[in-house]
């Protein structure tokens, strides 16, 4: 059975989109590489779109999106659900594999920008990353984020968050 639907159908979804437990996939090139492979991830929710459409696929990843954002993660955790969101349109609109516009819903987009902000707030944003500093919880991280927000708007002209207008 798929991943992505196994997780709809037993309630874990937030555990399948941020790789925890069983839904944990490892890159390829290093098993010992600490974080979760969230491309692997999204070809399990290409699989559910092949067998149940793009269109539900979407609003489900939508929907999901919104509930995990909403709970108590970090900014790291932000992060990657954001490359949900970059790896979509970057196959959508560059190499033209999805052929499906994916509209983001507005709550999606309030939510992102709420939790980005509520991140700020709480640690600042930075680019200088320490060697030392492995915690998820850092300004590094919600300047992770801030960076893509403006990788895709730069590359896809796409001002999802019309977060810098």
């Amino acid at each position: 059975m798929n991943k992505y639907l196994r997780a709809i159908s037993r309630g874990e979804v937030n555990e399948f989109l941020l790789g925890k437990g069983k839904y944990f996939e490892h890159h390829d090139k290093d098993m010992n590489y600490p974080d979760h492979d969230v491309s692997k991830s999204f070809n399990y929710l290409l699989e559910y779109a092949d067998d149940y459409g793009y269109d539900k696929m979407t609003k489900e990843l939508d929907k999901s999106l919104i509930e995990v954002i909403t709970t108590d993660i970090s900014p790291f955790d932000l992060s990657s659900l954001m490359q949900y969101i970059y790896i979509y349109i970057n196959r959508s609109v560059i190499e033209k594999t999805i052929r499906y516009k994916w509209n983001l819903s507005e709550n999606l987009k309030q939510t992102i920008k709420n939790k980005l902000n509520e991140f700020r707030n709480k640690y600042g944003s930075n680019n200088n990353r320490s060697s030392t500093d492995v915690k998820r919880d850092n300004p590094y991280n919600v300047n992770n984020v801030e960076f893509m927000i403006q990788l895709i708007k730069d590359r896809y002209e796409i001002d999802f968050l019309d977060y810098y207008k």
